[in-house]
């Protein structure tokens, strides 16, 4: 049975249901090859500037034919204040960021995205200067 859900009917999945995934990393602090959430990321920060992109559909049991992911983001030991701002792989640069944060805090926000042509996501990191660390956990998904 497919329940509609507001998350679903505002990313234009009507009728969508989450499917839980089991808690797992999708990507440590550098981008790397995704370890699973028993495992430590490797903390090396990302610079001011800095846009990545990360492969989430197909991997981290994520299927190929998921449309949205369910994440949490986790900023962690910013050497100054900024934002990120997280969307769908490939689109536009939004205008709006997913997480503000200042020096030395840890903050967490969560989102569901729809993933780019590519089953991706992108980040865009906002900061003056200095460095940010990122984690990204998958809560779930919609097909």
């Amino acid at each position: 049975m497919r329940i509609p859900r507001p998350a679903a009917l505002a990313l234009g999945l009507a009728g969508a249901l989450i499917l839980l995934s089991r808690p797992l990393r999708a990507a440590p602090a550098d981008g790397t090859t995704p370890p699973t959430i028993e495992t430590p990321p490797t903390w090396r920060g990302w610079g001011a500037a800095c846009r990545s992109s990360f492969d989430i559909a197909d991997k981290c049991g994520i299927p190929a034919t998921a449309q949205a992911v369910s994440f949490n983001f986790t900023v962690v030991g910013p050497t100054g204040g900024g934002d990120l701002r997280i969307f769908p792989g490939d689109a536009a640069l939004p205008t709006v960021s997913t997480i503000n944060y200042r020096a030395g805090q840890v903050r967490a926000n969560n989102a569901i995205l729809l993933l780019g042509p590519s089953g991706n996501i992108s980040v865009r990191v906002d900061q003056g200067g200095g460095i940010v660390h990122l984690i990204i956990d998958v809560n779930g998904y919609f097909e």
